[in-house]
């Protein structure tokens, strides 16, 4: 029976303090190695691990990748707000072009909401890296926006993870004239930001000739 169960805990890469186990089968030694003995079965299930709060979540989660940090959690706006900062590891968590925090803040929204029910937008950041990623996407937005509009054509922009692609929409939907949408899949999903036609269209209606000839805003 000892051996099944070490069996089962190294296949669940799990300790006896993580894991709820039965005993099927208890298994016997042959007789006189004249009969083959039964081999032990046992049940062995997982615990899951609750948490506190999304703080108590994020440090687990960090302390499970051995990874040491400072966690703090603020609500804004009905959205909830996770800032990590670490010693010398941000880097790690950030990843290429911020690839591993996108993949780190899906990981945290998506436990985040099965066991608070977690309502909301959530987003992660470390180091300050989603601030300054922030304001550099909002400050491009704006330069290709004014561009568009000065020469009446569309600019796709690189592929964008989720995150970045939801700050270009926000800047450009603040922007006049000009409008932003979504084109491709996976990662090669990424913002165009183009005329707002609809504009032009308002402007040409508002100075159409009535019926009686006049014009004014139909």
């Amino acid at each position: 029976m000892e051996e099944a169960l070490e069996k089962a805990l190294a296949e669940l890469g799990a300790n006896r303090g993580e894991v709820h186990y039965e005993v099927l089968e208890s298994g016997s030694s042959g007789f006189l190695g004249l009969f083959k003995g039964r081999q032990a079965r046992v049940r062995v299930e997982r615990l899951v691990h609750t948490h506190e709060d999304i703080h108590d979540l994020v440090t687990d989660l960090l302390e499970s990748m051995g990874i040491e940090a400072v966690v703090d959690v603020r609500r804004e706006e009905g959205d909830t707000h996770v800032v990590i900062r670490t010693e010398g590891l941000d880097g790690l968590l950030i990843g290429r072009r911020g690839q591993t925090l996108a993949a780190l803040q899906h990981v945290v929204g998506r436990l985040a909401s099965r066991e608070f029910d977690q309502d909301g937008h959530l987003v992660l950041d470390v180091g300050d890296y989603r601030q300054r990623r922030e304001t550099h996407l909002v400050e491009k937005a704006q330069a290709l926006a004014e561009k568009v509009r000065a020469t009446g054509r569309e600019i796709n922009l690189e592929p964008l993870h989720a995150p970045d692609r939801r700050v270009v929409h926000l800047a450009v939907a603040r922007l006049a004239g000009v409008r932003s949408y979504t084109v491709g899949q996976g990662l090669h999903r990424s913002v165009v930001i183009a005329p707002d036609n609809r504009e032009e269209f308002r402007d040409d209606q508002s100075s159409r000739p009535n019926d009686n000839g006049t014009t004014g805003r139909l």
